[in-house]
């Protein structure tokens, strides 16, 4: 009787120092160790894809990237789903003070530069678009642009060229290939 309740004991004991040897494994999150949710502008995904793989392959961590329009990315950081973005441009006064309250402290650095092409019908050689002409066309006024289509109505370019017309919203002859515009 002696030896079942020394085996229970035992097999209780050794159970109890197993458990805690292996529920209890806290991997230390550091700067290069750990993992880390990062979203990112679609506008410069590639190349931050490019920079998780070189730092994946040298460090001991695991970031997943998640490649998100600029809206949709700012309203994820407002609500305080994530913490950890890469955006192409600075963060605005109301953004930062919004953000503050969820301890989310931006850094600049900059490692990149953005260009924005125009594609016109070939039956159109020889147009040449100057900057006035698109801020006219933005602001609705006459201009010799007919109709623009963007691949995103939230991406980080629709927002560039809204900032650079100074308008809230857009003229009715721009299109979208996906989503509607978030508020």
């Amino acid at each position: 009787m002696k030896l079942k309740y020394l085996v229970a004991s035992f097999l209780l004991i050794a159970a109890f120092f197993v458990s805690c040897h292996f529920g209890t494994k806290d991997e230390k999150q550091t700067i290069l160790t750990g993992t880390a949710t990062i979203l990112v502008d679609e506008t410069v995904y590639p190349l931050v894809e490019d920079h998780q793989m070189i730092f994946e392959n040298q460090y001991q961590a695991k970031i997943k990237l998640v490649a998100k329009p600029e809206r949709e990315i700012v309203k994820l950081l407002s609500e305080g789903k994530n913490n950890l973005a890469i955006l192409t441009r600075e963060l605005i006064p109301g953004e930062i003070k919004n953000f503050s309250r969820n301890n989310i402290k931006g850094k600049v650095t900059d490692f990149a530069i953005d260009g924005i092409a125009f594609i016109g019908h070939p039956s159109n050689s020889n147009f040449k678009m100057e900057e006035i002409e698109l801020i006219n066309f933005l602001n609705g006024k006459t201009s010799k642009i007919k109709n623009l289509v963007f691949d995103n109505a939230n991406s980080s370019t629709v927002r560039y060229l809204m900032d650079l017309a100074k308008v809230k919203s857009l003229p009715k002859r721009i299109f979208f290939l996906c989503q509607p515009i978030m508020k």
